[in-house]
């Protein structure tokens, strides 16, 4: 697929798809890809049913998404941070209740930005103020975190899953990396590396998936893709039965989206609003 034409008719018409690329959003994990295709359909663009034509659908929305953020948050307007005073996060406030989910990149780090990592994770952890840390399996030895909770006894991620995934991931896994805007994922790569850029980072990868549940949706069928969404599940579920006034997750990057949309629903299940959302960059 090309760049979508930049007449007048097509950014009404991606206005329009991203509307529905919301909509999509606030579906199930089974629903949401045939939301986004009928609501494609009410466009005229004529995407047959079924899983081709699903996949299909989350495509065609991308191409538009991609490129409308692009127009809405040019990357070059998101500025590296001259410090560095908390790790990026998606921050969930919920009454009594709030979480901080870091995604951080955790391979070819900089010993700078492991020990940046490493200090705020010293910080996130004070039981005595009802504040707790976890932190993905293996986390702490790229981090030397030495405050914290562990999440691989509450994972049931078994060693086997975990040498598919290791093999996989070896190998290569073919997924389409969507649209990138304006910087090549060579770019992305290195501002996940510095925590300076993560503003931009986050943004970059923000238009190369639809938001979740589309994504995991859409990445459902490889093994890969199975494993972290488990992985992400259990992992909500562990900070969202533990008690506590805040929250801070360490966890792959991947996870932070993925782990969101979990607790939203759980809590919602509960019966607790989300009383806010917000980013934080650096």
């Amino acid at each position: 697929m090309g760049k979508p034409e930049g007449s007048r008719l097509d950014r009404r018409l991606e206005a329009k798809i991203i509307d529905i690329v919301d909509e999509a959003a606030n579906g199930t994990l089974d629903d949401c890809l045939e939301t986004l295709r009928a609501g494609l359909n009410r466009l005229g663009c004529g995407i047959p049913d079924g899983d081709a034509g699903r996949k299909a659908a989350y495509e065609t929305a991308l191409r538009y998404y991609a490129y409308a953020r692009e127009r809405r948050i040019p990357l070059e307007s998101i500025r590296p941070a001259e410090t560095i005073k908390e790790l990026p996060a998606t921050v969930l406030e919920f009454e009594g209740k709030t979480y901080f989910i870091h995604g951080v990149v955790h391979a070819g780090l900089s010993s700078r930005t492991r020990r940046t990592v490493r200090d705020a994770c010293m910080r996130y952890h004070r039981p005595a103020e009802d504040t707790y840390l976890f932190y993905e399996e293996m986390l702490d030895h790229e981090f030397r975190i030495e405050r914290g909770i562990d999440f691989k006894d509450a994972e049931g991620i078994d060693a086997l899953d975990l040498i598919l995934y290791g093999r996989e991931k070896r190998e290569g896994v073919k997924r389409p990396v969507g649209y990138t805007v304006g910087e090549s994922m060579d770019e992305y790569e290195k501002y996940s590396f510095d925590l300076r850029f993560g503003g931009r980072a986050r943004e970059m990868l923000r238009r190369t998936n639809l938001p979740e549940p589309l994504s995991m949706a859409y990445f459902s069928s490889g093994i890969v893709n199975r494993i972290e969404g488990s992985r992400s599940t259990l992992m909500a579920k562990t900070v969202f039965e533990m008690g506590g006034k805040e929250i801070h997750m360490i966890v792959g990057l991947g996870h932070e989206p993925q782990i969101a949309y979990f607790l939203k629903g759980l809590e919602k299940s509960a019966g607790r609003k989300l009383l806010g959302e917000r980013e934080v960059s650096a």
